[in-house]
Formats: structure tokens, C-alpha cells, sequence
């Protein structure tokens, strides 16, 4: 889930455009969305059941946009002006989105689900912007203070309250991925002035380092804990990294002279690109290997964000030098991909009734399923680490909490996990 505002950050710390690495890019598709008919857009998350949502350029302004099996929704219209593009969207449909409102005048920050609108709040200050949205529903990102409106902190929002999770000693520090295991990641000044990458858990702040040179950045995290994103190097460049069980490894820049991660999904499938001095490339870094994505006719391409599915999104240049929001496909998967869990279950007015909740698991394993509310509170563990089979799966369950008390009608959301997989549903619940 994430990512095209990373480029921004990168502009910032002195790192530009990228390139590409010489390996085929046979096994993937690369699909123009062609985003509200704008020909300046770009794909910014894609969610399990390749839900697309981004930024289009429409009368010369942004737009937000859903994409999703070929149709693009202008999510601007539907929201209101203050309303320009989306960053990311979780596997409940919740999408982030931000912009500009003509009250406030500053940078604002929305969860947008059911044709409903939700302002976040800040940290005191006037500015918000938000970053990613967990499956749980928790946002992170980065506020303005109360009266320091130059400096921002990294915060948490989670069940509607903000968490200021400060810095490495340093003025400032913004979230940028978050897990569904609280664990926060992003990137903070130090005490003496450095940027460096953050794993925030536990309620503390960990300084993640570089590779061995003054400055990184960390973009995604993992159900596993695995995170990725860019390191300056002891002689000076800018290297993808993952991080993981405490040691930081170098990605390297296969083909080119810089590279950043922006991406990884619970499969440890890591998306980023790869630049020499004139164009830039999408890659995917899988198994030691690194595939070159391609682009949609022109020099560049960025990904923004990977999927369960192996589902890439972000933005390419076509042949005619417009930037694009473009989806990368595996070769071998069907142009849409199959759900990984039922749409939706109705449990009747009858309190005593029962619905079946079904997904397809992709391997034998133990599997946990959870329901939850729509803030994300647990409700109840419907099965605790069950070994199942390989392939559909039936869980029956009726309207009450672990405890035995009913459940108030509105929507209810399950998730299915295991290692390196995870599904998510909606339940109905009406009396």
C-alpha cells in the first residue's frame, strides 16, 4: 500500500529520477489505466482485490481516483474540492486521500469509505498529511505542531486518537507504512542534524542506520516486520535496502547508479527503481533476482505500492512523453484478479443466525481469523492458528462477541492470516 509521494522526499534529500537494469521483464504486463482521460496521473496503492487508487490531472487540477475493473471514479467530484488525490487504500476499501480545503488552506488529510468522508485530526497544528492506512484501519503520516508550524512529527492515528510518536532526537520525522502489527516506519532527523530511517513499536523509536553513509529513508513494512526504502552508501549513493531481524542489506543498483525500495508485500516481493543518468526503471527484487518492469514507451517508470497478488502500481512515461498510472500484471494471472475472500455476508434479524465466512488459502498452514469493527477494534477470534488445507475455506459464525453478547447491526470486516498471506471480507450485520 503507498507510495508516489516518496518521490517528493527523495527530490528532497537530493536524489532524482531513475533508470534501467539490464533482465527481461517477460513475466509481467504493464497496463495504461488511463485515469479519468488525463494524460498526467499516476497510481499511488493497490489493494487484494486490485482496487487502484491515485492522482490524475483533470482541467488542470488534481483529481483523486478509484480504478478498479477498468473503470476509474473521479473521487474529487464525489468528495468535494478540498479533495486531490488518494495514497493509499487498505483490503477494507478504506482509501486515504488529502488535499487542500478552501477553510483551512493547508494540507489535510481524509479516510474516505462508503461515500463517507472523515477528517483527520493533527497534532495541534493546521497541516496533516497522511501516508498509508493500515488493513486495520490505523493511519500514520506527518503533523504540524501547535505553534512550530515549520516542524512535523510522525503520529499514529488509530481507533480516533493521534499518537505523537516524536523523533530520533531530531526537529522533525514523518511515518510513511505502517503494519497490522503497530510497527511504524519512516524517517527522522537525528540529534546531530542526520535523516535517518525509523522502526517505531513498542512505543519507542528505533534508528534503523544507513549503509555506512549520513542519510535513509524507510518507505514500507511487512506483516513480518520486513521493511525497505533507500540508504546512502559509505561513498555516497543511494542504495535500496531491506531490513530485517536487525540487519540492514544493500540491494544494490543492478545496471545503474541509484536505487530506492518503495514496497514490500507479505510474500517479501520488494518494488522500486533503479536509475542511470539519463532514464529510470521499475524493478521488482524477488528470490535474489531483479526484473526489470519496463514502461509504457518512454524512459521512465516508478512504482508506488506491490500487492498480495504480485500486483504492481505507480506511473510511466508513454512513447509520446506523458506520465501515466500504470498497473503491472503477472503473466501468468488473469486482468483482474480473483477474490480472495467472499465480497460480503448477511447475518438476518435473527440474532441467533449464522453466516459462513469463506476464503481460499494458497497453502497448508495454520490460519488465524479475526472479526473486527469498522474502527478496527477486535470483536472476536473466530480461529486461533487452525491447520487447515490448501484451497476454500468455510467459517461459520453468528452475531455475538467472544464474550456472547450481540453484536450491534453495521458492517464487520474479517481477516484471515498466515505466514507471508492474509485475506480480508465484509460482514453485514442487519436487525
Amino acid at each position: 500500500m503507498n507510495r508516489a509521494w516518496m518521490r517528493t522526499a527523495l527530490w528532497s534529500l537530493t536524489f532524482l529520477m531513475l533508470a534501467p537494469v539490464e533482465n527481461s521483464y517477460a513475466s509481467y504486463s504493464i497496463v495504461d489505466l488511463e485515469a479519468l482521460g488525463s494524460n498526467s496521473s499516476s497510481a499511488a496503492s493497490v489493494n487484494s482485490q486490485g482496487v487502484v487508487v491515485g492522482a490524475a490531472t483533470v482541467g488542470g487540477t488534481e483529481h483523486a481516483f478509484l480504478w478498479k475493473s477498468g473503470v476509474a471514479t473521479d473521487l474529487t467530484e464525489l468528495s468535494g474540492p478540498g479533495v486531490q488525490w488518494a495514497t493509499d487504500i487498505n483490503a477494507r476499501g478504506q482509501v486515504l486521500v488529502g488535499g487542500f480545503p478552501p477553510v483551512e488552506g493547508s494540507w489535510q488529510a481524509f479516510v474516505f469509505e462508503d461515500g463517507t468522508l472523515t477528517s483527520l485530526p493533527t497534532l495541534g497544528g493546521s497541516a496533516n498529511r497522511a501516508h498509508a492506512i493500515s488493513d486495520r484501519g490505523d493511519v500514520v503520516g506527518a503533523s504540524s505542531l501547535a505553534g512550530i508550524p515549520s516542524r512535523d512529527h510522525a503520529y499514529l492515528w488509530r481507533n480516533g486518537d493521534m499518537l505523537d510518536l516524536g523523533t530520533l532526537g531530531g526537529i522533525s520525522s514523518a511515518a510513511n507504512g505502517v503494519n497490522d502489527r503497530d510497527e511504524v516506519v519512516g524517517q527522522s532527523f537525528t540529534a546531530s542534524g542526520e535523516v535517518h530511517a525509523f522502526l517505531w513499536r513498542q512505543g519507542a523509536m528505533v534508528d534503523l542506520g544507513t549503509l555506512g553513509g549520513p542519510s535513509s529513508s524507510a518507505a514500507d513494512i511487512n506483516d513480518l516486520g520486513e521493511v525497505v526504502g533507500f540508504a546512502t552508501t559509505a561513498a555516497g549513493e543511494a542504495h535500496a535496502f531491506l531490513w530485517k531481524d536487525g540487519v540492514m542489506t544493500d540491494l544494490g543498483a543492478p545496471g545503474g547508479i541509484r536505487s530506492n525500495a518503495v514496497a514490500i508485500n507479505g510474500r517479501g516481493q520488494i518494488v522500486g527503481y533503479v536509475e542511470n543518468a539519463t532514464t529510470a526503471h521499475a524493478v521488482l527484487w524477488e528470490k535474489g533476482a531483479v526484473t526489470d518492469l519496463g514502461t509504457l514507451g518512454g524512459a521512465l517508470s516508478t512504482p508506488s505500492d506491490i500487492d498480495e497478488h504480485g500486483w504492481i502500481v505507480g506511473d510511466s512515461q508513454t512513447a509520446s512523453g506523458e506520465d501515466h498510472a500504470a498497473l503491472w500484471v503477472p503473466s501468468n494471472q488473469e486482468s483482474s484478479p480473483k477474490p480472495a475472500v467472499s465480497a460480503q455476508a448477511r447475518i438476518t434479524r435473527n440474532p441467533n443466525s449464522t453466516v459462513s465466512l469463506f476464503f481460499e488459502i494458497p497453502r497448508a498452514g495454520n490460519v488465524t481469523l479475526r472479526l473486527f469493527d469498522v474502527s478496527g477494534r477486535l470483536v472476536r477470534e473466530v480461529w486461533s492458528a487452525r491447520s487447515v488445507g490448501a484451497g476454500r475455506q468455510e467459517a461459520v459464525i453468528d452475531a455475538r462477541t467472544s464474550s456472547g453478547a450481540y453484536l450491534p447491526s453495521g458492517v464487520y470486516y474479517y481477516r484471515a492470516e498466515m505466514q507471508r498471506w492474509s485475506a480480508s471480507g465484509k460482514v453485514l450485520i442487519t436487525r
